[in-house]
């Protein structure tokens, strides 16, 4: 994210809410239209997906770092229209949420910082699946894709341990998690704030 435009909103144009979600108290600073998402259940599908059986997994070449950005990850350096904060457990989460256009064709993605380390970005094109094919052709570019069967669902697994998850669930999705271990024990809070709090309640404070 653009940290400059980042502290330029903060200071001139952010609005603010709470929302209880699970009983966690996440803080919301939007610019404009007041749009709030959820980035316990975010976290919690990407648990759940990232472990299904019938995921395909290929091995990448090379690290998150070196490939995201090439053409993974659309729009480059994005401005947030949505921050969220929240704390599970000892660890502050932070979630920026941007928006863009390229090509006539929308995209929305969410930055994931752990103690202010980025964790893992979630991007999504809403295009209906149409790019998927695009995106596998990426992928593959720094990958041994030989074994994959086509799916519809791709984990590509760097030695490092960072990994991706590209899918398409309505829309084309990706996934990048940069710190899988970081990721791991924020879900292990989110299983414990699940258990504690089995009843889902939203509202705005």
């Amino acid at each position: 994210m653009d940290i400059l435009n980042y502290l330029s909103k903060l200071a001139t144009g952010y609005h603010s809410k709470s929302i209880r979600i699970l009983g966690v108290a996440v803080k919301y600073k939007f610019y404009g239209k007041p749009i709030p998402f959820d980035p316990i259940r975010m976290l919690r599908e990407l648990q759940f997906k990232s472990r299904e059986p019938a995921i395909h997994e290929i091995k990448l070449y090379e690290p998150l770092r070196d490939i995201a950005g090439n053409k993974l990850l659309i729009g480059g350096i994005l401005s947030p229209v949505v921050v969220a904060e929240l704390k599970l457990g000892k660890r502050g989460i932070k979630v920026l949420r941007a928006v863009t256009t390229q090509n006539k064709l929308n995209y929305s993605r969410y930055e994931f910082y752990v103690d202010g380390k980025i964790m893992a970005v979630f991007q999504r094109a809403y295009d209906y699946g149409k790019s998927f094919d695009k995106l596998l052709t990426e992928i593959f570019s720094y990958s041994d894709s030989s074994a994959y069967q086509g799916t519809g669902m791709l984990k590509g697994v760097h030695s490092s341990g960072q990994y991706l998850l590209g899918e398409v669930f309505g829309h084309t999705q990706l996934w990048l998690v940069y710190d899988a271990e970081a990721l791991e024990a924020v879900q292990q809070q989110i299983v414990l704030v699940v258990s504690n709090n089995p009843r889902d309640q939203k509202h705005f404070q």
